[in-house]
Formats: structure tokens, C-alpha cells, sequence
């Protein structure tokens, strides 16, 4: 597994595939984790964040599994071994399989075609792990699956009129699509920013989804929320 240092002197070389082929003759393997494309993101130069995602990309032949998908894996091989009464009988491995998926897979595609949004999204995607949903299982007509609620998500002042409000929502909305959900809402609070709230939530797709009042809520499909993407 190479240095980040390592991949940016590739990436100016536009040396990936060189590397790769040097690599094989020497009988070497390149892999990668995750979080050396993370790394990668925060470079604040588009071009050349560019060409070191292009030099990942190209010359690693294996990406690991997320750093928190492994450690968790060895909590759970420590808890077979010292309790294994502890364990499920079936194992509910549905959502790990997911997020295994987004990170071996889905985000290096992201990373390679959008990695621009991705690096403006990235602060979204750290707030929204505070971020929860409350299920409403019996759905709302024309969308019979089961609902996000959002209930507390906020931007600061000094970071409005940056996109990163949207970048929020849409990360929420992912993962809302990603739990099974169909449909994403939320209830907003009172306040004296409500003509430009209005304007953000129908700019995200969302519209008014209960009679015009104080508190009235919000909602859409949660592919509306995506589809602005």
C-alpha cells in the first residue's frame, strides 16, 4: 500500500499504468484502502486531484475494505471466540454488505467521475452521521414503503449559500434510500428565516406535504432529493 506522497509524484507523472506494469515484472499486487482516496480529496487543486484519483485508479489491483469494515470484522471474530452465545444465529449482514459495497466499489467510481462534488460533499457526509431518522411504517398514499423523518438538521450561518446544506440533505437522503426508505420529510422548527427555507426545501425538491401552517411539513421521494444530484 503506497504513501498519498507517493501516488501525488505518480499522478503529476501521469505514471499510473507505468507502475503497474513495473509492479507486476517485480511480482507485486497494488492495494488500496479507501481512506488514501479520501486523502486525496482534500488536495485543493481540481486538475491534479484529477490525475492522482486517475493514478489510483488505474494501477490498483485490489481495494480494501474500509478500515472500520475490518476493525469491526475483528471485534466480531474477538466476540465469537470469548462469547460466542453472544452471537446471532442469523446474522443481519444486509447493511454491511451495502456499505462494503459503496466503499469498494461505488465510491471509487464517485471518486473518478465526480470527484469534485464528492470533496464538497465530504463536510455533508461528517455532519450527517449525526443525523437521524424517525420511521413512519405505515407510508404516506403513492408511496406505500416505509419514511425518513428528519428531525434535527441545521447549517451554520456562516456556511449557508454554499451548498452545503444541499450536499446534506442529499447525504441524508442517500442513506435513507440505502435503509430502504421511500420517502424523506421533515417538520421545521419556528423561526424568522422561513421565506428562505421555503426557497432551499422546494430547491431540494421538496414540497409541502400538510396544510399551510406553523410547523407544516415538508417532504418528497427521496429520488426527487437524489435526482437533483
Amino acid at each position: 500500500m503506497l504513501d498519498n506522497n507517493v501516488w501525488s509524484y505518480l499522478g503529476d507523472a501521469r505514471a499510473g499504468s507505468r507502475f503497474k506494469t513495473v509492479a507486476h515484472a517485480l511480482g507485486h499486487r497494488v492495494v488500496t484502502a479507501p481512506s488514501v482516496l479520501l486523502g486525496v480529496l482534500q488536495h485543493p487543486h481540481s486538475d491534479m486531484r484529477a490525475a492522482i484519483i486517475e493514478a489510483i485508479t488505474t494501477a490498483t489491483d485490489e481495494r480494501l475494505r474500509s478500515e472500520a469494515d475490518r476493525e469491526g470484522a475483528e471485534v466480531v471474530s474477538e466476540v465469537h471466540r470469548l462469547h460466542p452465545e453472544w452471537m446471532r444465529a442469523m446474522p443481519h449482514t444486509g447493511r454491511e454488505a451495502t456499505w462494503r459495497t459503496y466503499w469498494t466499489k461505488r465510491f471509487w467510481r464517485e471518486a473518478a467521475e465526480h470527484h469534485d462534488r464528492l470533496r464538497d460533499a465530504e463536510p455533508a457526509r461528517r455532519t450527517a452521521r449525526t443525523a437521524r431518522f424517525l420511521v413512519d411504517g405505515e407510508g404516506r398514499a403513492g408511496h406505500p414503503g416505509e419514511q425518513a423523518w428528519i428531525y434535527n438538521i441545521a447549517v451554520a450561518a456562516a456556511e449557508r449559500r454554499s451548498g452545503l446544506g444541499r450536499a446534506l440533505l442529499t447525504e441524508v437522503a442517500r442513506q435513507a434510500q440505502e435503509a430502504g426508505r421511500t420517502f424523506l420529510a421533515l417538520a421545521p422548527q419556528d423561526g424568522d428565516d422561513v421565506p428562505s427555507r421555503r426557497t432551499f426545501f422546494q430547491a431540494c425538491g421538496l414540497r409541502m406535504i400538510e396544510s399551510e401552517t406553523p410547523g407544516a411539513a415538508w417532504g418528497c421521494p427521496v429520488t426527487d432529493v437524489l435526482r437533483g444530484l
